[in-house]
């Protein structure tokens, strides 16, 4: 499926962890994290969805 992109999702991942990197601790540091973990289960959910698929 077109819109099951997961290189795009691994990049924003990357950039959300690169983000929270770039900031003290605190609550817009922790939410930069939440995203990027959000992006890193979206992937591997994806990878998972196209195994079942092959």
């Amino acid at each position: 499926m077109s819109y099951l992109n997961t290189p795009t999702y691994r990049e924003r991942e990357k950039q959300w962890l690169e983000q929270a990197a770039a900031l003290p601790p605190g609550p817009d540091r922790d939410a930069c994290q939440a995203l990027a973990d959000g992006y890193g289960n979206l992937v591997m959910l994806l990878d998972q969805l196209d195994a079942l698929a092959t």
